[in-house]
């Protein structure tokens, strides 16, 4: 596999910034800083039901 150019990279990186902002998980993309977000009971339920509990971690390390 070829490695990526870096443009490549500093386009997936915007884009992951990007995001993370839409979805509330950054205050901004220039200089982040990583907010609190409360997860839905129905996600939470939703995702224990499918027994994702890996993915379900992930977003539970943002809550309070």
């Amino acid at each position: 596999m070829k490695p990526w150019s870096e443009s490549t990279v500093i386009r997936i990186g915007t884009t992951v910034f990007s995001i993370l902002h839409e979805a509330g998980y950054i205050n901004d993309t220039r200089k982040p800083v990583i907010q609190r977000v409360q997860l839905e009971p129905s996600v939470i339920d939703y995702l224990t039901e499918r027994k994702e509990f890996s993915v379900l971690s992930a977003l539970k390390v943002f809550e309070p």
